[in-house]
């Protein structure tokens, strides 16, 4: 699999450092509803009652866009999976704000190709230390993951490693500089079709004093993500 990765790795760095991110546009409610705070307004859809989800928008009295929320179900509750604030000018406060963007190389591919991706966690929930990322995938001969991940523990993962840890790709790509929170993974499919890629994207605690997950200071964040990939016959 990096035979099939590096080939790619420069394009794909390289061209992200000028693309802004779309998360925030990629879910359009069909039917909104709107929540009245004290001087906010709220608009996004509820699955249910008391369960939002999708894109929440937040709106002050003078309906400047304040912050933005991204809901998704997992396993039957209302997750909080992404998160935008902004400034009067618009711009988005890093302090404040927590996201990831995903880059697929392809959203059609045939059978003899793999899906290519790369992660960059532009936000970290983590603030008061530094933090690194991993992303799980199902294994190619497993099930996949539910789309609520209710059945995480069930599933056979491939565990892909940030490209401070993946120093090959780094050394072939001849990259420099801090890479512990952007990723790279492909994926072969054995039948064609419509497919759902599903994964896990790990933020976890990457101080030194910190390193070990079996200390009690260790910590580790989820973000989810899902993409349709269509493979030709």
């Amino acid at each position: 699999m990096k035979e099939l990765i590096i080939g790619i790795l420069c394009v794909f760095l390289f061209s992200c450092v000028e693309k802004e991110s779309k998360n925030v546009q990629e879910q359009e409610s069909k039917t909104l509803s709107r929540i009245h705070f004290d001087d906010l307004v709220g608009e996004g859809m509820f699955l249910r009652n008391n369960f939002p989800i999708g894109l929440w928008r937040y709106y002050d009295s003078k309906k400047r866009l304040l912050e933005v929320k991204q809901f998704i179900d997992i396993k039957n509750s209302p997750y909080l999976n992404q998160n935008w604030t902004f400034d009067i000018k618009g711009d988005t406060i890093p302090d404040l704000s927590y996201y990831y963007e995903i880059f697929f190389e392809k959203d059609t591919i045939s059978l003899k190709d793999p899906v290519k991706a790369l992660v960059n966690l532009k936000e970290a929930f983590f603030k008061d230390q530094p933090s690194s990322i991993m992303v799980l995938i199902p294994q190619k001969k497993t099930e996949n993951f539910n789309s609520d991940f209710s059945n995480i523990s069930k599933v056979l993962k491939d565990t892909i490693f940030n490209l401070n840890t993946e120093k090959e790709y780094r050394e072939q790509g001849k990259l420099e500089g801090d890479y512990r929170r952007s990723a790279f993974f492909g994926r072969y499919f054995d039948t064609g079709g419509l497919k759902k890629i599903r994964g896990i994207i790990v933020e976890f605690n990457s101080d030194g004093k910190f390193s070990d997950d079996t200390n009690a200071d260790y910590k580790e964040h989820y973000y989810y993500f899902e993409k349709d990939i269509f493979v030709k016959d």
